[in-house]
């Protein structure tokens, strides 16, 4: 009975989470925590005028900057997900939403910059 999982790489006891895996994820959990507030604060001085203009200037570069933080947590999660002899779970997890917070942050810079 014992020979029949032997060969199975899901029960072998070696493989183990990485740091870097591990890491790659919180560091896109955090920046997605961020850009979510960052968005919410956009939207919310969005139709104002006057004196906010330097806080606009201020979110637009914080979308730009959770851009490319996106891109530092893809290329983490990538590396993390490309070690042989290591679980999975985060790095997968970590390519997927990082992935799609970018395609959403370009979607969200094409409709800023095509709106009036």
């Amino acid at each position: 009975m014992d020979n029949i999982f032997k060969d199975s790489k899901d029960l072998n006891p070696e493989r183990k989470h990485t740091i870097l895996g591990i890491t790659s994820f919180g560091m896109t959990v955090i920046f997605f925590f961020i850009w979510l507030i960052v968005l919410g604060l956009s939207s919310m001085f969005y139709k104002s005028t006057g004196d906010t203009a330097p806080i606009m200037n201020f979110l637009g570069w914080m979308i730009i900057g959770s851009f490319l933080l996106f891109i530092i947590s893809l290329s983490l999660g990538i590396v993390a997900a490309r070690e042989e002899s290591a679980l999975k779970i985060f790095p997968i997890m970590t390519i997927s939403i990082s992935s799609i917070s970018l395609i959403a942050t370009i979607i969200i810079i094409v409709i800023g910059i095509l709106l009036p």
